[in-house]
C-alpha cells in the first residue's frame, strides 16, 4: 500500500513531467526558428550547424530596414492616437454621468468581440472613397478602430479605482476638470497606460490582413507583409532561412518591450482583472 507521502511525491513528479512536456512542446518551434535563422543551409528539422549571418545580410538586402520603418510609423501613430482617445473616453465613462452611458458601454463591449475580418470589406470601400489606399493612414485608422474598444474598458477600470475624495479635494483647491485629468488622475493610471500602449503597438505591429489588403505598393509594406513578399521563391515555396531571419527581426521589438515593461504590464493586467 502506498503511503500518503509517497502519493504526494508521485503527484508532484507527474506535475513536473507535465510542465516539462508542455515547455518542450512550445520551445521546440522557437528553437527551430532560431537555428534556421543562423543556419546557412536550414533544414525543416533541428540539426547541427555552423552559425552564420548570411540570412540576416539577406534581410538587409531585401529592404528589411524599410519594412521595419513602415511598421514603426504605423505602430507608433496607432499607439499614440489609441491611448489618447481611450484615456479621455475611459475617464468620461468612469467619472461622468450622461444619457446613453450604459448603451455606449454595451456597444464597446460588443465591439471588442468583432474581429477585423468582420468589417474589413466596408472599411476597404470607405478607404477607397477617402483615397487612403496605399497610405499609412489607411492602416493606422483601422488599427486604432480595432484597439480603442478594449483600451477604453481598461482605462475605465483604472480610473474607477481612483478615489472620488482625491478629485473632490483638488476641485475644492481650485483645480479645473482638464487640469485635474492631466496633473492628478492621468498620472495615477500609469500601469493602465502601459498596458494599453503595448496592446495598441502590438496590434498594429503584428497585423497582416489589413496592410495586405490596403497596401499594394512595396515601398509602403510593413514588416508583416514585406517578410512574406520577400521570402517567396519562384516555385511558390518560401526561403526558410530568409523567412526565419525576418521572423527574428519581426518578433524582437515586442519581446524587448515586454521584457522592459513586464512589471507594469502585470500590474495593469491584475488591476484590470480585479476591477472587472
Amino acid at each position: 500500500m502506498i503511503s500518503p507521502r509517497a502519493k504526494k511525491a508521485i503527484g508532484k513528479l507527474q506535475a513536473y513531467m507535465a510542465v516539462v512536456i508542455i515547455a518542450i512542446y512550445f520551445a521546440v518551434p522557437h528553437i527551430w526558428l532560431i537555428q534556421a535563422a543562423f543556419n546557412p543551409k536550414p533544414k525543416p528539422y533541428i540539426s547541427a550547424f555552423t552559425p552564420g549571418l548570411v540570412h540576416f545580410r539577406s534581410v538587409m538586402e531585401a529592404h528589411g530596414l524599410e519594412y521595419t520603418k513602415n511598421s514603426l510609423i504605423m505602430a507608433v501613430f496607432t499607439m499614440v492616437i489609441s491611448v489618447a482617445v481611450s484615456s479621455l473616453a475611459g475617464y468620461g465613462l468612469a467619472k461622468l454621468e450622461f444619457p446613453g452611458r450604459n448603451l455606449l458601454m454595451l456597444i464597446l463591449m460588443i465591439s471588442t468581440a468583432i474581429p477585423v475580418i468582420g468589417y474589413i470589406v466596408p472599411y476597404y470601400r470607405m478607404m477607397i472613397t477617402l483615397d487612403l489606399i496605399n497610405t499609412y493612414w489607411g492602416c493606422i485608422l483601422l488599427f486604432v478602430t480595432g484597439t480603442i474598444p478594449f483600451n477604453i474598458w481598461v482605462m475605465k477600470s483604472f480610473f474607477e479605482t481612483i478615489p472620488k475624495e482625491l478629485e473632490e479635494a483638488a476641485i475644492i483647491d481650485g483645480c479645473g476638470r482638464l487640469k485635474l485629468f492631466t496633473h492628478i488622475t492621468f498620472p495615477l493610471t500609469l500601469p493602465g497606460l502601459i498596458l494599453t500602449s503595448l496592446n495598441s503597438f502590438g496590434h498594429a505591429w503584428g497585423d497582416f490582413l489589413a496592410p495586405m489588403l490596403l497596401v499594394t505598393r512595396r515601398e509602403l509594406y510593413p514588416l508583416s507583409v514585406g517578410m512574406v513578399y520577400e521570402s517567396q521563391t519562384p516555385h511558390g515555396f518560401y526561403d526558410l532561412g530568409l523567412f526565419s531571419a525576418f521572423s527574428i527581426l519581426y518578433s524582437a521589438p515586442i519581446v524587448i518591450l515586454y521584457v522592459l515593461l513586464r512589471a507594469y504590464l502585470l500590474k495593469g493586467m491584475v488591476a484590470g482583472a480585479i476591477k472587472g
